[in-house]
């Protein structure tokens, strides 16, 4: 049950570190970019996604939870 629930914090502790300052600040009508370079290249690449609204995170995080809930309490140990 911890694991669950330690799976399930950081899940939405790693989403809300993927969005800068910047991006949070910015009004949500268009879509949000962000420039990376790649492991192993020196090109960047511009990689853009539709901004998501506080809404559409608490769904998200609802969404996880249910499927978190459905899972299997007690895996069979192989043996």
């Amino acid at each position: 049950m911890k694991c669950i629930h330690a799976i399930t914090i950081s899940l939405f502790l790693l989403g809300g570190c993927a969005v800068s300052q910047e991006q949070q600040n910015a009004d949500n009508k268009g879509p949000v970019c962000t420039r990376e370079i790649r492991v192993g290249s020196n090109i960047p690449v511009v990689n853009c996604a539709a901004s998501t609204t506080e809404q559409d995170r608490q769904r998200m995080v609802d969404d996880v939870n249910s499927s978190m809930s459905n899972m299997p309490r007690n895996l069979p140990s192989g043996k």
